[in-house]
């Protein structure tokens, strides 16, 4: 199979438009569609992304020997857990990187997700050191709902977020035993504090 006809396989079977897939990987939904005519070939950049979408090795792709049955890419992907979060060091840094979860594939139409491992106990009594949450990427949340926080670069918080009426932002624990964290509006903007993602899940850890 060549390369134009497994990119317009993979991509009905993931089910993304032109337009979602150039979204994705950075490359017109024109250019797409011309390597999936086979009129060009993407670069080896495009290439490199093409095969982080879908899962799959750049020789896969490139490669007519390599072939696999049509229905058999996984409807599930896997996306990073990120442990502590070192001062200097960006997020999504591999050294962060402690363990990965699947999530359905259908959900990475919503946008990127990634996880965090708890650690600490302002959030009991509903989530507890070791478990994991599942955050998709947004730099916004609604008031009242749970997000995961970047606090001053280097330190990675889960909390309920509430907005003040003079742009400051209140970091709010579940456990009682725990007060709100409170920044200002200079505190956001200079400390930063950054709003990563959105908790869509947790997943309890018994072991």
């Amino acid at each position: 199979m060549e390369f134009r006809e497994k990119l317009a396989m993979l991509r009905k079977q993931y089910g993304y438009s032109l337009r979602e897939l150039s979204r994705m990987i950075g490359a017109s939904p024109s250019a797409i569609r011309m390597w999936e005519s086979g009129e060009r070939q993407p670069k080896a950049s495009n290439l490199s992304e093409l095969a982080r979408v879908f899962h799959c090795s750049e020789e896969y792709l490139t490669n007519p020997v390599y072939d696999i049955p049509e229905g058999s890419v996984s409807r599930t992907v896997r996306i990073p857990v990120l442990g502590e979060v070192a001062a200097g060091t960006p997020m999504y840094a591999e050294e962060n990187i402690t363990d990965y979860e699947e999530i359905p594939l259908s959900w990475t139409r919503q946008g990127d997700f990634f996880a965090l491992k708890i650690n600490g106990d302002s959030m009991k009594p509903r989530m507890h050191t070791g478990d994991v949450v599942i955050v998709r990427k947004q730099p916004t949340v609604d008031d009242g709902q749970t997000a995961v926080v970047l606090v001053n670069g280097d330190t990675a918080t889960v909390k309920i977020v509430r907005h003040t009426n003079d742009g400051g932002v209140s970091l709010i624990p579940t456990n009682p035993d725990y007060s709100p964290l409170l920044y200002t509006a200079e505190q956001v903007e200079n400390l930063p504090l950054t709003i990563l993602g959105l908790v869509v899940e947790l997943r309890v850890k018994f072991v």
